[in-house]
């Protein structure tokens, strides 16, 4: 009988709240005459709510999904003119190896038999000059070190390239040698594009100083932005001699959003990087590699940045120097579906936010032209020990110089910049895009509003209410509830159709017909005559 009456009473405040709640369809269903009605009110009800919870649902997926939008503009403005990094072919001169542990390498390759010390293997071929390569790489150290002090005239220094311009800063290389930035600031601004409106600068690459296994006569340059550093072994460019290399430039900004829109990373989230320049993914993997070959082979490989606090020697200083330098080969080389060996994939290394970078289209044209002589070789006052005769001089410049102009294509950059497709705007504690979104669905579906969500609160707390505050039944004895209120009916309604009621005689006493005919019967006694 209890649980009756709590069902009887936990259905009048739902009914109660159906008439007179604000969500469109639950009144029809309160206030249905028959059961018709109400069923069809109520399928309405229910396929209006299947929808909107699928539409919500899809909706709360999309704005945890993080969306992002690109928006591309062509902005028209001065331009800074891009840092240039260029190194010459050949990373260390021959004519400065005697002395050094560049000679033993030289003379060991060029005698083109087998050599335990250098690991060569007779017959030559590609191997032994790669092999020769990674042995500069090693020597990287020694080799830096003796060309600063200028005990041995090693690298290539600005002067010895560059035949019209100014040093700028100089910086050494593990691949390249001693490598020069022109513009390292980027306070050069340009407003006009075209070959004319650029920069143009000539260079010098001796081939007769090359080291033997240099298989490519002429220089490597890299266009990058400032505080970046120039992995130009890898990114760069290669401009051969006797060539008029044109470099036309297009910068492109492109700057992505952080987490949680994407994995990129303004400083790798804690990942190794041994480089000083703004983070970026090369720096990673080379840091991440660098990790590995100290952690597997105990020395460090010096073609890549190491830590200032390392306790492990360089691979070149280890007893074995051909066993060191094949177990960091083993890890720089490794194949990516041997799982038991490092994988790149390991290093986890984030891609940078800021993925700014310069689009390089490039055409090459003859140089020297027959009709042109360098001023070099014009002015015979100047002496050189490479050659004695204007003829000789233009025939060395054919051979052995780089003529690199380089300009902006377009008086504009074109920047990329993500935004978020669904908005995450702080707004007193909302999401306005995600907000509305449901907010509008709610209303398009149920006619549902913020009053109706006060409404669906109140339902809950009388609910609440009536299940742990339940009244108890009250009963008086002796008291007829139906036999009191149909006294109650009698007594008011009575009223209407007596003569000394305080209220107006409404509806109309009913008047018989024989009261009627009485009626008639007293007005003709008047004089009156009968209608």
């Amino acid at each position: 009988m209890r649980v009756k009456t709590f069902q009887r009473g936990l259905y009048h405040v739902l009914y109660d709240f159906g008439r007179w709640t604000s969500i469109h369809g639950l009144p029809h269903v309160a206030l249905a005459d028959d059961i018709i009605t109400a069923t069809f009110w109520i399928v309405v009800v229910i396929v209006s709510t299947f929808i909107l919870v699928m539409l919500v649902a899809n909706s709360i997926r999309k704005y945890f999904s993080y969306p992002v939008t690109m928006t591309q503009r062509s902005i028209i403005t001065p331009q800074d003119f891009p840092v240039i990094t260029i190194c010459n072919g050949s990373p260390w001169k021959r004519s400065g190896a005697p002395g050094t542990p560049l000679q033993g390498l030289i003379e060991a390759y060029e005698a083109g038999a087998s050599n335990d010390t250098y690991g060569f293997a007779a017959p030559f071929d590609m191997a032994e000059s790669l092999r020769a390569t990674r042995w500069t790489r090693f020597m990287f150290e020694d080799l830096q070190a003796l060309d600063q002090k200028r005990s041995h005239n090693l690298g290539y220094r600005l002067n010895d390239m560059l035949i019209d311009c100014h040093e700028t800063v100089t910086f050494y290389d593990p691949y390249n040698g001693l490598c020069h930035m022109l513009n390292p600031n980027m306070t050069w601004l340009t407003s006009r594009a075209g070959p004319y409106n650029g920069m143009r600068i000539s260079l010098k690459s001796p081939q007769a100083a090359y080291l033997p296994w240099i298989q490519t006569a002429g220089i490597i340059y890299f266009v990058h932005g400032t505080n970046e550093t120039p992995f130009q072994d890898a990114f760069g460019y290669f401009a051969q001699v006797g060539k008029c290399t044109s470099v036309g430039i297009k910068g492109l900004k492109r700057i992505k959003l952080t987490h949680p829109y994407s994995d990129c990373s303004d400083d790798g989230n804690g990942a190794s990087n041994y480089y000083d320049n703004a983070y970026a993914v090369e720096a990673c993997l080379r840091s991440c590699i660098q990790d590995n070959i100290t952690a597997t082979c105990g020395c460090y490989d010096p073609q890549y940045n190491f830590p200032p606090n390392i306790s492990v020697p360089s691979c070149y200083k280890m007893n074995d120097t051909n066993a060191a330098m094949d177990c960091a080969d083993s890890i720089i080389n490794v194949a990516l579906e041997d799982s038991e060996s490092f994988s790149i994939e390991q290093c986890n290394c984030p891609y940078d936010c800021d993925q700014s970078f310069y689009l390089i289209a490039m055409s090459q044209a003859k140089w020297v032209p027959p009709s042109h002589i360098p001023p070099e070789c014009a002015n015979q006052s100047i002496s050189s020990p490479l050659w004695s005769t204007s003829d000789e001089c233009i025939a060395w410049y054919k051979e052995n110089t780089i003529m690199l102009e380089l300009y902006f294509e377009r008086p504009y950059y074109q920047s990329n910049l993500e935004a978020s497709a669904y908005s995450v705007t702080l707004f007193f504690d909302t999401w306005t895009d995600a907000l509305a979104d449901v907010g509008g669905q709610l209303g398009l579906w149920l006619g549902m509003s913020v009053i109706s969500l006060v409404e669906l609160g109140m339902l809950a707390g009388v609910a609440i209410a009536f299940v742990f505050l339940q009244p108890k039944n009250v009963n008086i004895k002796g008291y007829d509830y139906w036999k009191e209120f149909n006294n109650q009916i009698d007594a008011k309604g009575s009223d209407l159709y007596k003569a000394d009621a305080k209220e107006d005689p409404l509806p109309p006493k009913i008047i018989h017909s024989d009261d009627l005919k009485s009626s008639y019967s007293d007005i003709g006694h008047t004089g009156q005559e009968m209608p």
